[in-house]
């Protein structure tokens, strides 16, 4: 029996992740709950995403309050489904916009990306020099809560609402004459001449401007450890965003190899956010103009940590295709950005991988580690021919908005698995060894690197003959 497979064959890699049980969901579930509750409305937003995260295969309930709960504040109002007179309408979007300042001091609106390079080799020490790059991006829950906030607020903000600043939140709701640059939980920042803002929305304030290298207020030590946890390196603190890369020279034969391997793991040890009046011109370069500031010791749990070599972030799944094939569909700006099942059989959880939303384009591939770093969803199928596969929807640049319509489940071979939003438009699909046989144009081309255009319901590989 043939089936329809791929367009493209890459090797495979291992990786590892931490996933929370269903007794933290039913935790987060109620702590967002009393938010809401409490009119903590972007608290709560926050935890019912929190409760998604930690378990999507019943996450239903949280889903529902999510999306409630922001179609209100979407719609203009904020927080509650009520008739507001005009000052109860500025009052409670005051205090929106101060528990969204909070939310983010506390939780972090970046995503830190890793990634880890082998620099010059020193014949007389044998050692190397590998360099680790840490960029900044907005991460995903970000981009979807503020974007909720923002479009309801546009509905109702005037020049008499003078507690909220027109470019809000990039200036804070507290005036540039507070004498603590701490208030009520929010760690403000003020540069030389500029108005006060969020110290947690540094990175963001050029994100419309693409010749603004993004920075941040937030440095970090790291560890690097081998698959065991034994730390290997450990790194001095350093600013995440534009300062460069971290350099650790003079590495062991012995741990060289390990890393070479891919079998090392970068490890965030610590992470501090800086705050307070800036005295002097700041530089992307170098975090001397920020010691003196005060600064918050971060809980790392509540950053979002991009760590390279993860496509899938569980390492037992990931060995399960070792020697396998993987298979990659690109889509072009004018195809059809909706997806099908490879096979039919019974459907795992969707298991969503936050990250950022590179190019998928083949020239971004030689540069960028895309299919680890991308924000990403998969699904494990026991499938009727092929047996356990992965069916992983990667976002783009453009397209990045992953929506899968189903939950754990059963899969039909052909059937609408779901669809990429504006703002994802990569499939990859991984077979394990022996499973299938491509066709040879195909392995070919994979082979020199070229991709294969092929359609829907075109036969790519054969599998094992089984029933249909």
């Amino acid at each position: 029996m043939k089936r329809i497979l791929a367009a493209a064959v890459l090797a495979l890699t291992a990786a590892a992740a931490l996933f929370a049980d269903n007794a933290d969901y039913e935790a987060l579930f109620a702590k967002a709950q009393a938010y809401e509750k409490a009119e903590k409305y972007v608290h709560a937003l926050g935890t019912y995403w929190d409760a998604m995260d930690a378990a999507p295969e019943k996450a239903m309930d949280a889903f529902n309050a999510y999306t409630k709960l922001a179609g209100i504040i979407q719609g203009g109002k904020p927080g509650k489904d009520i008739e507001y007179d005009e000052f109860d309408m500025y009052d409670g979007w005051v205090a929106l916009c101060k528990d969204f300042e909070q939310y983010w001091t506390e939780t972090c609106p970046n995503i830190f990306t890793f990634s880890i390079r082998k620099g010059e080799l020193d014949m007389k020490t044998r050692t190397a020099t590998y360099y680790v790059n840490i960029s900044v991006d907005e991460n995903y829950r970000y981009t979807n809560i503020s974007y909720f906030i923002l479009m309801g607020l546009k509905k109702h903000w005037n020049t008499d609402w003078v507690d909220i600043p027109q470019n809000w939140p990039l200036s804070s709701v507290y005036k540039d004459e507070s004498t603590s640059m701490k208030k009520d939980g929010i760690a403000l920042f003020k540069p030389i001449s500029q108005p006060a803002m969020p110290a947690a929305l540094w990175s963001l304030r050029g994100k419309n401007d693409r010749y603004n290298k993004k920075d941040s207020l937030y440095d970090v030590k790291f560890n690097i450890t081998d698959e065991n946890g034994t730390v290997l390196l450990t790194s001095a603190r350093k600013r995440m965003g534009s300062e460069g890369a971290y350099e650790f020279k003079g590495v062991p034969q012995a741990t060289m190899k390990i890393i070479d391997a891919g079998k090392a793991r970068i490890v965030p040890a610590g992470i501090w956010l800086e705050y307070g009046k800036c005295t002097s011109n700041y530089s992307n370069q170098n975090r001397d103009w920020l010691k003196s500031l005060p600064e918050l010791e971060m809980d790392a749990k509540k950053v979002t940590f991009n760590l390279p070599g993860k496509p899938l972030q569980d390492e037992e799944l990931a060995a399960s295709f070792d020697g396998g094939v993987c298979l990659v569909f690109r889509l072009c700006v004018d195809n059809y950005h909706r997806y099908s099942y490879a096979d039919s059989g019974k459907k795992g959880r969707n298991v969503f991988i936050p990250g950022v939303l590179h190019t998928v384009r083949p020239v971004a591939l030689e540069s960028l580690p895309v299919f680890s770093e991308n924000c990403r969803e998969y699904t494990v199928i026991e499938s009727e021919c092929f047996g356990k596969i992965v069916q992983m929807e990667v976002g783009a640049m453009l397209v990045g908005r992953i929506v899968n319509a189903e939950g754990e489940g059963t899969a039909v071979r052909g059937k609408e698995k779901g669809f990429f939003e504006y703002g994802g438009s990569t499939i990859i699909l991984l077979v394990g060894a022996g499973k299938l046989s491509l066709r040879s144009d195909i392995a070919d081309n994979s082979r020199m690197g070229c991709e294969t255009p092929v359609q829907m319901g075109e036969c790519i590989a054969v599998a094992a003959p089984c029933e249909d």
